[in-house]
């Protein structure tokens, strides 16, 4: 689960690279570029920094597109949470291919260079695929909070056949247009989808895109409905569904985790759960307004261990010393997966993973 901060990192250089290779005395180049430059213009109304040309040279590879397309994808490859932008293209049958990935089929998006992409090359967070693999059984009930694009709820779906049930949150409208595509395509009927944000309280909240497929709740410092970036998204407590049973949830909001931990207190202490979470401590006091120590204790408090994904040997290692562990974060931005596991259930946990 990635953060912002660290798709942007592998974005850069993976832009820089392939911009290094581009041929420099191809006369139609400067042309072609010229029109992203404008459309650049168009949809941000600044003129693009040298990086941003960087990132344009390598978008106009593409060759000529539509208008709406290449609206699009300057849309997708730029950060909307640093670059403010009152547009929006939506996609079409043409902007999506149905790609198979770990046993399951997707929708991903073709503009979509920060996850959809990954995914479709096969590099997307392997360690917690794996996991979902070999922990997820018939009938579990999961609950994907941040879908995305539906990667895991559809990997969940499959997992848990038609007597298992996966509720999908995820705010971003057209993510949840590939959600029920996918699910359509799968032929899963055991997925039900809330086109929500989940949080503390009942309401609603203000969320931007970031890069791509990716968005997340604006900071607390800097809710305004006046930014044209900004959408106001419903927002529901996970208390407020009264799952029944829940053996599994998946969390990767973006910073706001803690939040939705505050709005879950019932159904963590009724159904225990195994967790897996992103954790970043830049991103849960930015957007929760609390550090990372807090939310790890907030957990230990309630009997529940940790461990960090290894995501080299894709191991599960154990972390004794959750408010040590969280101190590391502080002043960085660093981002690691997590399983927050009730220790009663520690033993369940899969022994390839452990």
């Amino acid at each position: 689960m990635e953060g912002r901060f660290a798709l942007k990192n592998i974005l850069s250089r993976a832009v820089r690279a392939i911009a290094r290779r581009l041929p420099q005395a191809d006369t139609d180049r400067p042309a072609a570029l010229q029109v992203w430059l404008d459309t650049f213009e168009d949809v941000f109304a600044v003129p693009p920094t040298a990086s941003h040309i960087e990132r344009l040279s390598w978008l106009s590879q593409a060759g000529p597109l539509t208008p709406p397309r290449r609206y699009r994808r300057v849309l997708a490859a730029f950060d909307q949470q640093d670059l403010h932008s009152s547009m929006s293209v939506r996609w079409g049958p043409e902007d999506v291919r149905l790609r198979e990935v770990a046993g399951v089929s997707l929708y991903l998006d073709d503009a979509d260079l920060s996850v959809a992409q990954v995914i479709a090359a096969g590099a997307y967070e392997p360690h917690l695929i794996k996991f979902f693999q070999l922990f997820l059984r018939e009938g579990m009930k999961v609950v994907d909070a941040g879908a995305n694009v539906g990667l895991y709820t559809m990997i969940s779906a499959r997992a848990v056949g038609p007597r298992g049930r996966v509720w999908s949150f995820e705010p971003n409208s057209e993510n949840c247009r590939f959600i029920v595509a996918s699910a359509a395509a799968n032929g899963f009927e055991n997925i039900e989808l809330f086109p929500v944000a989940l949080g503390s309280e009942r309401g609603f909240v203000y969320f931007t895109s970031a890069i791509g497929s990716n968005g997340g709740m604006q900071e607390l410092a800097k809710n305004n409905a006046l930014d044209p970036s900004c959408r106001i998204v419903p927002q529901l407590r996970l208390d407020d569904i009264a799952i029944p049973n829940l053996d599994f949830m998946k969390m990767d909001v973006e910073g706001a985790e803690a939040l939705l931990m505050q709005g879950a207190e019932h159904t963590l202490e009724r159904c225990r759960p195994v967790i897996v979470s992103e954790f970043s401590d830049e991103m849960l006091r930015r957007i929760s307004g609390r550090d990372g120590s807090r939310f790890l204790q907030f957990f230990a408090d309630r009997g529940f261990d940790c461990f960090v994904f290894d995501k080299e040997t894709h191991e599960l290692k154990p972390v004794s010393d959750p408010q040590a562990f969280a101190r590391e974060f502080a002043g960085t931005v660093r981002i690691e997966d997590l399983l927050l596991c009730p220790a009663e259930k520690v033993g369940t946990l899969p022994v390839g993973n452990k």
